[in-house]
């Protein structure tokens, strides 16, 4: 086959690779909630579109996990704010930095993208691409509540020393 243009080769890439791909079922990012932290890897040519292998956050710097279909309408990549809700690609992966701060990427078409926003550490938003957004929102949810339940249930306040009673002036 003869390419006449880069688009063209594009896509003849995305039909012959990740067509490919989602008609085998395998997804190319895999996220879990594990040990107090969210695991994002990412798998095969999306590796070296990111140029790094995954990312690791903890639980205790998610502020919220949303299920967001338009996730580029939503955190901003580059010097301006994103313009139209709508707004669609091709695939994004990989960390950019936007007027919000960094970000880490690991969409492709981003239909079943959420956003976690974070609130410390290096990455404002983390936004990851899977089968089930509302399950994945809701399990991280769910593991910020344990977290935040452990933490204030399972320790009983110390008591420090006793302070003597206030004095009495007759």
């Amino acid at each position: 086959m003869i390419v006449t243009s880069p688009s063209a080769s594009l896509e003849l890439w995305w039909e012959v690779v990740v067509r490919h791909e989602l008609r085998r079922g395998q997804g190319g990012v895999a996220v879990r909630v594990e040990g107090g932290r969210i695991v994002v890897e990412l798998r095969g040519w999306r590796r070296a579109f990111a140029m790094q292998s995954g990312v690791s956050v903890p639980l205790s710097d998610v502020v919220s996990a949303v299920p967001d279909p338009f996730p580029r309408g939503t955190v901003g990549v580059g010097p301006r704010p994103p313009r139209r809700r709508e707004a669609i690609g091709v695939f994004r992966y990989g960390t950019y930095h936007g007027v919000h701060g960094w970000a880490f990427w690991a969409i492709d078409s981003g239909k079943g993208s959420v956003v976690v926003e974070l609130s410390a550490g290096r990455y404002r938003f983390l936004v990851v691409e899977v089968a089930d957004p509302a399950a994945l929102a809701a399990a991280i949810g769910s593991a910020k509540q344990a977290l935040r339940g452990t933490r204030e249930g399972g320790h009983e306040a110390e008591e420090g020393p006793a302070l003597p009673p206030p004095r009495q002036e007759s």
